[in-house]
């Protein structure tokens, strides 16, 4: 059973572990949200759905290392993890623990590295961050994956230069293209190719 305890100005939410031992699962403003919060602990308890909080506190840059010792893949599926990995997420987001990592984050440092790689490579790196912490889900140390639904948009493009439908009808009505027919055609219609976006998880 959960309960509260009064720490100076703030109001925390402890429990005692099936192993015996006493750990604060959050830490509140207000006394009220910390009652809810020991209820919804209670509950989970009995659905054998909690999640120990000590599990998610463990940080990103010392979850990798257990996440590689079970996962497979191929070798070069792997230079490829490792580089993303230590190029791009570890230097942002390895000292966060589990449990403090947001989707605010997640979309933070695909805002920053979208400035230097190509939409597709930005998709890439990612897609190796969900699937660390997909594990730690599976794990049971957070309760959910912040990656999921993470969009990357594809970029903006320059506009090409483009004829107006007058200028168009102009050009072919002087002759000054082969094909006219087809010139104005394309001139009157725009084509738009494509996703706008990757979706990850």
């Amino acid at each position: 059973m959960a309960w509260v305890e009064q720490r100076g100005m703030k109001f925390r939410v402890r429990l005692r572990m099936t192993d015996g031992t006493v750990t604060t699962d959050s830490t509140h403003d207000r006394r009220a949200d910390a009652v809810i919060r020991a209820k919804e602990i209670d509950v989970e308890v009995a659905r054998d759905t909690f999640i120990d909080p000590r599990g998610g506190r463990i940080p990103l840059a010392e979850w990798v290392p257990i996440w590689e010792s079970t996962h497979q893949a191929a070798p070069a599926t792997w230079a490829a993890y490792r580089s993303h990995l230590r190029l791009h997420i570890l230097p942002t987001l390895g000292p966060l623990p589990l449990v403090d990592i947001r989707r605010q984050h997640i979309k933070t440092l695909a805002v920053a590295l979208g400035k230097r790689l190509a939409p597709r490579s930005v998709a890439d790196v990612i897609m190796v961050l969900s699937m660390v912490l997909q594990e730690a889900v599976e794990d049971r140390r957070i309760p959910f994956n912040p990656c999921r639904g993470i969009r990357i948009p594809k970029g903006i493009h320059a506009e090409r230069p483009h004829a107006t439908a007058e200028q168009v009808a102009a050009i072919v009505a002087d002759g000054g293209l082969p094909f006219g027919g087809q010139v104005l055609a394309a001139g009157r219609a725009g084509a738009v190719g494509g996703e706008d976006a990757y979706l990850v998880g």
